[in-house]
């Protein structure tokens, strides 16, 4: 995908999803149109695998976003956007997460976070989240 102008791919509702070798180049974090450019985002989701990716971006490269479970992204490269999340606006828990051999070079916020902005009046888990190694290449701080 080149040049997308808002979030790229986004399985939503679906269950042994695999994503192999797909190359995202979107509007890099300098830009000022590059707010939303995200990468892969698997949502309400379960059994996802992310696997030697390329993702350059001025936003999420990947997110787990809300009710996804058992999601494992490995041997990617995030290039410029925020590297590897969950959350995001939460309805539903998250399990199961696994980074593993992620490059991040250039990425912001030190390549990764937990974010939560809830729509529900309760609190939601996040839960046995692993990260393996993960090279950072250059960090460019806080946004």
């Amino acid at each position: 995908m080149h040049q997308p102008p808002f979030w790229n791919l986004v399985p939503t509702w679906c269950d042994g999803v695999q994503v192999f070798n797909v190359s995202i180049v979107a509007v890099p974090t300098t830009a000022p149109q590059a707010y939303n450019t995200d990468g892969i985002e698997p949502m309400f989701s379960r059994n996802v695998h992310i696997s030697h990716c390329f993702i350059q971006n001025g936003d999420d490269s990947v997110t787990v976003k809300s009710g996804s479970h058992n999601v494992l992204v490995e041997n990617c490269v995030f290039q410029d956007g925020h590297g590897c999340n969950i959350g995001s606006i939460q309805g539903e828990g998250v399990s199961n997460v696994t980074y593993r051999n992620i490059q991040r070079n250039n990425t912001l916020l030190g390549g990764g976070r937990i974010k939560a902005r809830h729509w529900v009046d309760e609190w939601v888990v996040v839960e046995n989240v692993r990260t393996g190694p993960a090279p950072l290449a250059r960090y460019m701080g806080a946004c």
